[in-house]
């Protein structure tokens, strides 16, 4: 015994949600997921909205969205520590050449202090040095400036009420991988590259 069209069961269309009778079931298109689409629904250029599915080319898509800032960041990360040990560098190299031209100049305020004090010669007292801009500028800050303490000892007379026939001045280093400098009486700076003053007056490398 044969089905009569009232006994098919009733099928919508995906797009306008009307029944497709079975006289339109036989226009009716046929979606790829098996929806049916009234044949004049399908004309009109609509077409069932299909739910988005993450696919695998989307999930490589986002790992190597993931590695690619990734890789930004050690990038940056990189490029932030060599700007660093630069700027620290250039820092230091500037402290250095700071503390070997006040060595000097502390040595030419002792030469004038011995000229104008011949019974006295050399002192040990920064502060009884000639007023000068490094002078001053040594006792606004305690001795210490530019990464370097600048301390001026030593000062010995070979008799008693004689001239002092020495001093030395050093600038010990305040951070780790800086020179220590010294100087005496003869005029010359010296240099030890680990950073000890004790080692520079014993066997400092002339500068």
């Amino acid at each position: 015994m044969g089905l009569y069209p009232s006994d098919l069961p009733v099928v919508l269309c995906a797009i306008c949600g009307d029944p497709i009778t079975f006289a339109q079931q036989a226009t009716a298109v046929t979606e790829n997921d098996g929806r049916q689409i009234h044949w004049d629904c399908w004309l009109k250029g609509e077409r069932a909205v299909q739910p988005r599915s993450v696919t695998p080319t989307s999930k490589v898509s986002r790992v190597r969205t993931r590695s690619t800032l990734g890789a930004v960041a050690l990038v940056l990360a990189v490029v932030g520590y060599l700007g660093f040990r630069l700027t620290w560098g250039l820092l230091t190299l500037g402290h250095v050449d700071s503390a070997i031209g006040r060595m000097r100049l502390l040595n030419a305020a002792e030469g004038q202090f011995a000229k104008e004090h011949p019974a006295q010669s050399y002192t040990c007292t920064l502060s009884e040095l000639p007023s000068t801009i490094e002078v001053r500028r040594l006792l606004a800050k305690n001795s210490i400036d530019n990464g370097y303490a600048f301390e001026i000892d030593g000062c010995h007379a070979p008799e008693p009420q004689t001239p002092n026939s020495r001093y030395y001045i050093t600038a010990r280093p305040m951070h780790r991988g800086q020179p220590a400098f010294c100087s005496d009486q003869s005029g010359i700076v010296k240099a030890d590259y680990s950073g000890s003053v004790d080692r520079c007056r014993s066997n400092g490398v002339a500068l």
